[in-house]
């Protein structure tokens, strides 16, 4: 028994194959016997082989064609998952790139450069999708969200007065750490009114002793901390942040900028023992 050609031309995918000759040759053989011994289904093929010597196809080929999926949108597969890797792409792009284009000029006078792949039309999206829900996967602030709201938050994150760039960093729990803190706060840290308050208090001392310095001993040379002066709440934090993990001994080793102030609003000395 040969394999129809006429089925073959009819872009048809015929039940018979060099792989299932022996089965059919005795299948075949019970039908002669007893057609009434197989199935139906085989008792209709063979009917049709002893009249035409053509056996029917098992399934058209169309049956084995990809078939499209459809979202709940009714979008098709294909324009849904471009856009939906758009959205991806674009959270990287934001990633890598948002401090390109981040506020960082009070004064307004800088250019910001053209960043075409935080566009939406690079990442093949439209104002249309706006209100779409789309997956975010690995960003932090939700698992899923509207194009829109996805924009609000990582434009506040990555573009705000804050510029932030890791794309050196290759750790992925690093990475996952970074992302975790940005996105959920949107680069602001939630902070109480009575640390905040702390805060400045240290910046004040820090910038008091400075002003000081300049005042008082104007034209010599001295390395001042002006420019640096958050050192002084970092530092201070770091070590309340230590005491509390039990820590028993810091040693602090710096270069001379910013020492005296070091000494004198962390350490705690008067600015007298500080100059030594």
């Amino acid at each position: 028994m040969n394999e129809s050609d006429s089925s073959l031309a009819n872009g048809d995918i015929s039940i018979l194959c060099g792989g299932n000759a022996p089965f059919l040759d005795e299948l075949y053989k019970q039908y002669l016997d007893d057609p009434g011994s197989v199935d139906e289904t085989w008792q209709t093929a063979f009917r049709q082989f002893k009249e035409t010597g053509e056996m029917p196809p098992a399934r058209p080929a169309s049956y084995y064609a990809p078939k499209t999926l459809t979202y709940t949108n009714g979008q098709g597969v294909s324009d849904a998952l471009i856009k939906q890797i758009g959205v991806l792409k674009l959270i990287e792009a934001y990633r890598n790139r948002g401090h390109l284009i981040a506020d960082l000029d009070p004064l307004g006078l800088t250019v910001k450069p053209s960043v075409p792949d935080l566009e939406l039309a690079y990442n093949n999206l439209t104002e249309n999708d706006l209100d779409t829900v789309y997956m975010t996967g690995d960003f932090a602030a939700g698992s899923q969200m509207s194009l829109r709201q996805l924009l609000s938050i990582i434009n506040e994150a990555y573009c705000g007065t804050l510029g932030i760039e890791f794309s050196h960093i290759t750790d992925a729990e690093e990475l996952q750490w970074l992302h975790q803190r940005i996105e959920t706060t949107t680069g602001r840290a939630k902070e109480t009114p009575e640390r905040r308050k702390n805060i400045l208090q240290r910046l004040t001392m820090a910038e008091g002793l400075e002003k000081y310095l300049h005042t008082k001993y104007v034209g010599q040379k001295r390395f001042s901390l002006e420019g640096g002066d958050s050192l002084i709440p970092l530092l201070n934090d770091i070590i309340q942040r230590s005491g509390e993990m039990n820590a028993k001994e810091i040693v602090i080793g710096m270069a001379h900028r910013g020492r005296l102030n070091v000494l004198a609003n962390i350490i705690g000395k008067s600015p007298q023992q500080a100059r030594w």
